[in-house]
């Protein structure tokens, strides 16, 4: 963790009285927790349980309860990010699309919509705003699979983007306005690893 002033300080899951709470998801013989939201939900995936060849999805809210989830027809689920009211986004392998992988949004009711960005043959969801916004990559299959970056909105309209002169754009976060934030390579200057921030003012179909 940085904080304001620039001071580093390097730890494990913790609360704010820096207790560390460690947590295993029943019978897994993997358990990665990637992402918490502000009312210390936490989704993450893992490896085993009751099918134990299987990476599968997973909620643990604040009282410690694990709720275990497969997308639809999921050789693999990846749970990569929560929002305030505990929607969760990611991607899955789909076994009746020849284990493409997809993304998905599931709801704090449990139900799972799967999704392509346009053109790709892969998707994946990475994280997810309190309205419902999600942002991501793709690997275009129109551009020799450029992967490249993405914003879902709330009704489902897909907006793909490239920072500038990129030859990959990868952005892992956005805010609750639909600002987004990440890194690419830029080939202006020797595929110099830099980063971005897109305001969510852009309103093109596609960049």
């Amino acid at each position: 963790m940085r904080d304001l002033n620039g001071n580093i300080t390097v730890f494990d899951v913790r609360d704010q009285s820096r207790n560390i709470t460690v947590f295993h998801a029943p019978n897994a013989s993997f358990t990665g927790s990637i992402s918490i939201n502000d009312g210390e939900d936490v989704t993450g995936y893992l490896y085993g349980g009751s099918e134990s060849n299987k990476v599968r999805g997973f909620v643990r809210d604040r009282n410690g309860d694990i709720t275990v989830f497969d997308a639809p027809n999921a050789s693999y689920t990846a749970a990569l990010g929560i929002n305030a009211g505990g929607d969760v986004t990611g991607s899955f392998g789909d076994e009746s699309q020849s284990n493409k992988q997809r993304g998905f949004v599931r709801d704090r009711n449990g139900n799972i919509t799967a999704f392509d960005a346009p053109n790709a043959s892969s998707t994946a969801g990475s994280s997810i705003n309190s309205g419902g916004d999600i942002t991501g990559v793709l690997l275009d299959a129109s551009q020799s699979n450029k992967e490249r970056g993405f914003v879902r909105d709330r009704n489902g309209n897909i907006t793909v983007f490239d920072a500038p002169n990129a030859s990959y754009t990868n952005p892992p976060s956005i805010n609750a306005g639909g600002d987004v934030t990440g890194y690419f390579y830029d080939v202006s200057q020797n595929n110099k690893l830099r980063g971005f921030v897109r305001s969510a003012k852009v309103s093109s179909a596609s960049e």
